[in-house]
């Protein structure tokens, strides 16, 4: 009898070991463009921000181009090209790469009606007046108003990461960036300083293989940036939705269950 209750306490435990990673992600920003439209973004806080952010330098203020307004959306009459809006992480995401804490997804929703691009991701410096290749852009996915989807490992085209880039028929995405810091994902401080996916919900939607960063990317700001054909640019869109969390490595919570396994093991 005995037995049988330990068996039945250590398939828990497994069970366990193998979830919970999974239901232990920090959340650490959201924002949901719920403003009226009557007010700038510039300056409003973000709906979630975490605290831990805050000690580590970051402000929950956004800082931003007086064309995006407070409930997402781009207001053309005063839009200039290739702007940006930004909030400050100061060296949250720097401090956690090579350890288990190093994994980060973004999760935005983009609709671009016309003009050129709204774009989601991540950036050395902020400067609301310039895009995200201006700024040192780190893992930033582009959506266009034809549809076309592109993604920059780092700033400027000659980052781009060619794969699936594709027009994938609608203009409303979902669009997930997942950078991964961890030794477990392959950091090595050396030739592999972490990588990025990019993953697009929907029709056409598709996930991209890692892109790895061959050199460290200093990230201190998580930054949108649109622009237009001309200057000012007339870009319509809007944003409706952005969340940033934290995935802790699967491996961390597995090995502290064989270590009890290991426990029980030697009582028996």
């Amino acid at each position: 009898m005995k037995l049988k209750i330990k068996n039945h306490f250590l398939a828990a435990l497994l069970t366990a070991c193998f979830t919970a990673p999974f239901s232990h992600a920090a959340i650490l920003v959201t924002e949901t463009f719920g403003g009226t439209g009557s007010g700038g973004l510039n300056g409003t806080t973000a709906d979630t921000f975490n605290a831990a952010i805050t000690t580590a330098g970051g402000s929950s203020t956004w800082a931003a181009d007086g064309s995006l307004l407070d409930n997402g959306t781009i207001n053309t009459a005063s839009v200039g090209n290739r702007v940006s809006a930004h909030l400050n992480l100061g060296t949250y995401i720097n401090d956690a790469k090579n350890t288990a804490a190093g994994k980060f997804v973004l999760t935005t929703t983009i609709t671009t009606t016309t003009g050129n691009w709204l774009s989601v991701g991540f950036a050395q410096t902020g400067n609301t007046g310039s895009n995200f290749s201006v700024n040192t852009g780190y893992g930033n996915i582009l959506v266009r108003a034809t549809g076309d989807i592109d993604q920059y490992r780092g700033a400027n085209t000659g980052n781009e990461v060619t794969a699936n880039d594709t027009i994938i028929g609608n203009t409303n995405q979902t669009v997930t960036i997942t950078w991964d810091f961890t030794p477990g994902g392959g950091y090595n401080g050396t030739t592999n300083f972490g990588n990025v996916v990019f993953s697009v919900a929907g029709v056409g939607g598709y996930t991209t293989a890692p892109s790895v960063f061959t050199a460290n990317a200093p990230i201190q700001f998580l930054t949108l940036g649109w622009g237009g054909l001309t200057n000012p640019g007339p870009v319509t869109g809007s944003y409706a939705s952005l969340s940033l969390t934290q995935i802790p490595e699967p491996n961390v919570a597995l090995l502290g269950g064989l270590g009890l396994l290991g426990l029980l093991r030697r009582r028996r």
